[in-house]
Order: structure tokens, then sequence, then C-alpha cells
């Protein structure tokens, strides 16, 4: 049995700082459409659709599974989740990362898992490993391996500190993960905007890619929700490698390779978020 699933409020109670007497409300009204449903009405009604997701992706998962082609009619799907454990020195061409091997998650102890696809396993698991869309991950490692690093490059905070009620609202909504983050001496980087940014334009943002096989893990008492990258393949340096014990799947050597941002420009999606809280129209 899954031990219990306890709620650390990270950006608080709300998901937004708990400060409701900020603007703007956490109490807009929405339609009562159901999430799936519109999202496979839109794509019917749009074209060139690329949909952001900044959380778990059940409702991904539910439009595909409700609607097998919607997969098809999605432009373009970027996932703010997962994680891709780190890199390998295999080579020296671009293709492949020098550094180390992790496997870090953000969700509890004992938990090898990124909260995104942690908050629902299978719905990561089908969007990742069978719909037939254009798929860019935007992993974990980009905030908190990254982020470290890039502390030494920009400010965080600076944006936040801005007298426009844009950077009010940002300040209010992640004071607790700044709070928190302070407490280990780091400051909180850039996660969410990551993902929003490499979907408006993926060529200034992104500054290192990989096209990789992966699966996601959703049995393991410690591992449920973690990503499994195909790191033999990369190692041996073949298209569907497998083991010396040729064990593995036919379909796992013919599974499709998922675009990975491994690092970003820092400093240009700073200047970005600069611009954004004081008004400036975009892209910069």
């Amino acid at each position: 049995m899954r031990k219990p699933f306890v709620v650390h409020p990270f950006f608080g109670i709300d998901g937004i700082g708990d400060r409701p007497d900020v603007s703007p409300s956490d109490f807009t009204a929405h339609e009562p459409e159901c999430a799936a449903l519109a999202l496979i009405r839109l794509t019917k009604e749009h074209e060139d659709v690329t949909v952001v997701c900044l959380g778990p992706l059940t409702n991904i998962a539910l439009a595909y599974k409700l609607d097998s082609k919607f997969a098809r009619r999605i432009k373009k799907l970027v996932i703010l989740g997962g994680n891709y454990y780190g890199n390998l020195v295999v080579g020296t061409n671009d293709t492949v990362i020098s550094g180390f091997v992790a496997g870090v998650g953000n969700v509890d102890e004992f938990s090898s898992a990124e909260f995104n696809f942690s908050g629902d396993p299978e719905a990561a698991k089908i969007v990742i490993e069978e719909m037939d869309t254009d798929v860019t991950l935007v992993p974990w490692e980009n905030v908190y391996l990254k982020g470290a690093e890039h502390e030494a490059e920009v400010d965080f905070d600076a944006h936040l500190k801005v007298d426009t009620p844009l950077a009010s609202f940002l300040a209010v909504a992640t004071r607790i993960a700044r709070e928190v983050m302070s407490t280990y001496g780091r400051q909180y980087a850039y996660c969410d905007e990551v993902a929003v940014a490499v979907a408006i334009d993926e060529k200034t943002i992104a500054k290192r890619t990989m096209d990789l096989r992966m699966g996601v893990e959703i049995h393991g008492e410690m591992t449920r929700g973690q990503v499994v990258v195909d790191w033999t393949g990369v190692l041996y340096g073949a298209d569907g490698a497998v083991t010396d014990a040729r064990i593995a799947k036919e379909s796992d050597k013919t599974r499709r390779r998922i675009h990975v941002i491994v690092d970003y420009n820092v400093k240009t999606l700073d200047e970005w978020m600069h611009n954004t809280v004081r008004g400036k129209a975009g892209p910069w």
C-alpha cells in the first residue's frame, strides 16, 4: 500500500502565497466545462495549438483517452515536469553533456519523482509513452541543479522588486517558496517561467537540448512517477540499443525520442521577466 501523500504548502495553501487580498483574485469565475473536454474542443476550433503544462498531466491524458485524434491536433506540447536524472560523460559531441548521474526528486524523502509526474504517474506515462505528439520536456533539473549554477549569473529576486502590480503579485505568490529556499542558502530559481519561455521561443531560450527515449515508472515504492531514460542506448550509441542479455522488448527499441531542455539561457529569460513586470510587449 502506498504511504499517505502529505502536501507541503511550498506555495501556500491556495498555491499563490496565501494572500487573497493581493490582486488578481484567485476566485476568478470560469466556465463549468470540463478541462479535458475544453482541450478537445479548442484543438478542433483552432489550428496550431501549443499547450503548456505546468502541473500534473491528468487532463491531457484524459483528453487523449476520450479522443485519440486529440494528440495529432496539438502543434506542440511543452511539459514542465519529470527528471532526466543527470548527465553522462560518454563522448565529446554536443549530444551528451559531462557531469554526474543523479536521481533527485522534489516530492518527499525517499522519492525520486518530480512533483508534477508524481501527482499523476499514470497520466505522465500515457502522455510520454503513448501520445503521438511533438513533446518538449522541461525537467526538474533546470530548476534545482541549473538554478544553483545560474545564481552566479542573475538575481532571481530582482524583477520582483519592481514597483508594478504584476511584480507585487509574483512576489507574494512566490513568497513562501523563496523563504523555504533561503533557509538552504538558495534563491527560488525560475521554474514555470522556463517552460512558458520555451513555448514562446525555444531557439532563443534553450541553451542545450537532448532527444532521449524515456518511460515513466508507475509501480515502484520509491520510484513511482520517476522518468527512466534509455541511457544504455546513449552509451552504446545505437538507436534501439539493448542490453547484452537481449531482453528488451521490441516496443522499447522503437520508442520515440522526447525533446528535453537540458539548460536554458538564464540571462535572456531574466531580461524577459524584467520586461514583463514592467508591462513591455513581447517577445523581446
